[in-house]
């Protein structure tokens, strides 16, 4: 995830600290949306599949998203346009739950990595940013709850193989063509946000 914001440009104004808050709250609202789908989804096959020890509801990002935004936005937030990248993005996580449940696999490799690995860089740059100091407005990059992020990367990673594993080829090759796809559609939501930023 680190290497794909470092080559968009919405993504670069970001890390450059120079995304206007607004497009950040915009942006938040987008994967809080996200999050709140996958995590729906992963919470019910953590129920249903013994093998999925990639599964770490402590690292999972939806409520974390909602008090950022609760204190960069205000109450309001819930009601900040949903992109139709996001919408069509939620709507293929709901398929693959239903219908290839080990894909999810995928989502969770590109989203809860690049948090654990490239958002711990962005923290710094968000609290500079918008004066944030070390107060709250950054929760989403904080994974003081759950442990030191290298060790739940770690962690993460090793599940996710051995998952891989578990599930044999035929399907281990399915999930590497979703996180293809996922990371996709991260850069068709990073160009509908900047187009969005153009419009406004």
């Amino acid at each position: 995830m680190h290497r794909l914001a470092e080559r968009n440009a919405y993504m670069g104004e970001l890390l450059a600290g120079r995304l206007p808050r607004e497009a950040y709250g915009l942006y938040l609202r987008n994967l809080q949306a996200l999050y709140h789908a996958l995590e729906r989804e992963l919470s019910w096959l953590s129920r249903d599949l013994p093998t999925a020890h990639w599964i770490l509801p402590s690292i999972f990002r939806a409520g974390n998203l909602a008090a950022d935004l609760d204190h960069l936005v205000g109450s309001r937030w819930p009601a900040l346009p949903v992109s139709a990248t996001i919408t069509a993005y939620n709507a293929r996580i709901a398929t693959v739950a239903k219908e290839s449940p080990h894909r999810l696999a995928a989502h969770a490799y590109v989203r809860y990595l690049g948090d654990l690995s490239g958002g711990q860089v962005i923290r710094g740059v968000v609290r500079r940013a918008y004066d944030l100091g070390d107060g709250p407005g950054a929760a989403f990059y904080d994974f003081d709850g759950a442990g030191d992020p290298e060790a739940l990367k770690d962690l993460l990673r090793s599940g996710l193989d051995a998952y891989g594993e578990a599930v044999g080829p035929e399907r281990a090759a399915q999930i590497a063509d979703e996180a293809v796809d996922a990371f996709d559609r991260h850069r068709a939501l990073f160009d509908e946000l900047r187009g969005a930023e153009a419009d406004a």
